[in-house]
């Protein structure tokens, strides 16, 4: 039976990559295996958002790292329903087209 600490300790898998965020700015990736992955994401909700723009009461877009097969996503809704998605690879490139999809809904709906 393997332990809580041997799963800990289980190498960095190639089969389902998985990261976290660190370094000096937060916003580089870290690989790490499956076990690690799951325990920082519970407790990171707060450093996982890249940006939330409310647009109008029903209209919003929301960008956030994900970590595991794909790294960031942005969803936006229009008229409270889901209206499009993106995932980047880098939290540089999540933040611009998180400004690009608002950029988006704005031009729709003004």
């Amino acid at each position: 039976m393997t332990s809580f600490d041997d799963w800990l300790n289980e190498p960095v898998s190639r089969y389902l990559p998985c990261f976290i965020l660190g370094g000096d700015d937060g916003h580089q990736l870290i690989p790490v295996n499956a076990a690690i992955w799951a325990i920082w994401f519970e407790g990171s909700w707060p450093q996982r958002q890249v940006a939330y723009t409310q647009i109008d009461g029903d209209s919003s877009v929301s960008t956030v790292f994900i970590g595991v097969d794909v790294l960031f996503e942005s969803l936006s809704f229009l008229n409270g329903r889901p209206d499009h998605m993106d995932r980047y690879e880098s939290w540089d490139e999540a933040l611009a087209g998180h400004q690009a999809m608002v950029d988006n809904i704005m031009a729709r709906t003004t």
